[in-house]
């Protein structure tokens, strides 16, 4: 066993809103399901479309396309009659039959971009917090107000520079309470892998703390105090930004950057207002780290001395689907790059993290509270919840997001030296 005996930094990389708030105030047979893989891309010129929605319509099943474009999807063997609904931002909805589609093979959705034209929309209001104010008066319509068990896929990783240094990935169970309740979710792990490449930490030892918690701390519906809460909108400066179509539907794009005279680092970005309902669809956006020394107080749980932790950006993404008349949180992800200097060294270091999480599957029932030893807390470290990685089968019925290339490069060469870790 090798023991490590350097200095750690335990990082709340993506708990960015909870800092913001407190500164501011079973296993199935493979038969039961057809796995259906692919990418999806840009029709005209063939880029990868990334973070692209993937679900069975008519159903609750999803997942999302990886920075490559590529995805995986599980349909159950009663749901092969159903088409795949394929959705991406300014992109028309693609409806393709899954018997269409060859089953475990690499199968390519070419999507069209979607040009929208400011006649489309006839009443244009000149102040957009008449808008910010109509999606919080209408919360209540637009979001859940029962309670949720979600299955969700969480994954996070660490790299050091360009090499992965720590990767975890976990299928977990999600209590979501209403979005007008106040009360926060409450998550649970169902299964989950891990993977440590120690040699990459010649420095630190760097942790992520929060894992799950973070993706869902981002739901601007349930925890808007951030960036639209009528506590805050005097400290931004929002404007009409353009319109697109998202599931061709005209949206309108709002952007929000903090004003000049506000010294706390808060966020610029834009939000994707659905024009009809007045619903936030997505949202993408980033941390104001210009100044350097508070931005990084936001994120630092434990350094050593004589190490300055500095985050050079820090970039999120959060999307709903629409199903029926209520939107649900869909996916979300973070990354964020720390530069890590010290005083007596000539080379500095750099880390960057980035997490993400996609429901997969969703119910509507009365969800008895999780046991307290089940669990997981929101300061635990996910690279200490699970264990190491295992077959290629480990995931068995459940959807996950397919792994890019570098990762899974990352995790046949950290599976090979696992024994050396436990």
């Amino acid at each position: 066993m090798k023991r490590f005996n350097k200095y750690s930094v335990i990082l709340l990389v993506l708990l960015t809103f909870t800092a913001f708030a407190e500164a501011k105030k079973s296993d199935q047979d493979n038969a039961a399901y057809v796995l259906i893989k692919g990418r999806i891309v840009d029709s005209a010129s063939g880029s990868a479309l990334v973070f692209g929605g993937i679900a069975i319509q008519g159903t609750n099943l999803s997942t999302v396309s990886n920075s490559e474009g590529r995805f995986s999807i599980k349909v159950p063997q009663d749901k092969l009659n159903n088409k795949l609904e394929f959705t991406f931002l300014g992109y028309e909805t693609q409806l393709v039959p899954v018997s269409s589609l060859k089953a475990d093979k690499n199968n390519t959705i070419r999507m069209k971009a979607h040009v929208v034209h400011l006649s489309e929309f006839d009443v244009f209001p000149n102040d957009p917090l008449i808008i910010i104010n109509n999606v919080l008066d209408n919360l209540a319509q637009n979001y859940p107000t029962e309670n949720q068990l979600m299955t969700a896929f969480y994954r996070e990783t660490i790299k050091k520079r360009r090499n992965y240094a720590a990767l975890a990935e976990a299928v977990v169970e999600i209590n979501k309470p209403s979005t007008i309740i106040s009360r926060s979710e409450q998550i649970r792990m169902l299964k989950g892998r891990k993977g440590v490449d120690i040699s990459k930490m010649d420095t630190v030892l760097f942790k992520l703390q929060g894992g799950a918690h973070s993706m869902m701390a981002m739901d601007i519906a349930k925890y808007p105090y951030a960036i639209i809460d009528p506590e805050v909108q005097d400290d931004y400066h929002y404007y009409f930004d353009n319109l697109t179509r998202i599931n061709d539907e005209l949206h309108l794009v709002i952007s929000f950057k903090q004003r000049q005279h506000i010294t706390l680092p808060m966020f610029y970005g834009k939000l994707y207002i659905h024009a009809e309902t007045m619903a936030i669809s997505s949202a993408t956006f980033n941390l104001n780290t210009t100044n350097k020394s508070l931005a990084g107080s936001l994120f630092i749980r434990k350094k050593p001395m004589g190490c300055q932790v500095y985050p050079e950006y820090a970039s999120y993404q959060i999307n709903y689907r629409r199903q029926g008349d209520k939107w649900y949180y869909n996916y979300a992800r973070g990354d964020v790059k720390f530069n890590i200097n010290w005083e007596k060294r000539l080379f500095n270091t750099s880390y960057t993290t980035s997490s993400e999480l996609a429901v997969t599957d969703r119910q509507e029932l009365k969800v008895k509270s999780f046991k307290g030893n089940e669990r997981i807390k929101k300061s635990a470290v996910m690279n200490e919840e699970v264990e190491g990685f295992y077959d290629q089968d480990f995931w068995g019925e459940y959807n996950v997001i397919e792994p890019e290339k570098s990762i899974n490069t990352a995790i046949k060469k950290i599976a090979k030296n696992i024994e050396k870790l436990n």
